[in-house]
């Protein structure tokens, strides 16, 4: 295994993957809700940029690539960390993707998932 700073996001969310499996599917709901919540509420926060991390065209374009993998692959993503990382956290998509991961960390209520995300993604 690759020591904590020479992991890049896919080897990180290959890892986590790992650690949670449990967690995965309610974690890739979650996303999808999140996807879906910005959709609906695009004009909204075009104007206002709530919860955009960078420009809104952007935020979209990533939010959308990471919402079509989960359509794409669905349940396989829960049950293949090789999957979940390659899809999920490789290029811009880890963008969306650990934001989702940091808000998704309050939902839930297994603390070591939390401890995990600021371990390996904060």
């Amino acid at each position: 295994m690759k020591a904590l700073d020479k992991m890049d996001n896919v080897d990180r969310g290959k890892l986590f993957a790992g650690w949670f499996p449990e967690e995965i599917q309610g974690f890739l709901e979650a996303v999808k809700g999140a996807y879906d919540y910005i959709v609906a509420h695009e004009a909204e926060i075009r104007e206002t940029g709530e919860g955009v991390v960078f420009n809104a065209d952007f935020w979209f374009k990533v939010a959308g690539n990471v919402a079509a993998a989960i359509e794409k692959h669905g349940k396989r993503l829960a049950k293949n960390q090789n999957l979940f990382a390659d899809q999920l956290f490789d290029g811009y998509n880890a963008l969306f993707t650990v934001d989702c991961l940091r808000k998704y960390q309050y939902l839930t209520n297994n603390p070591k998932f939390a401890q995990a995300v600021q371990l390996l993604f904060d």
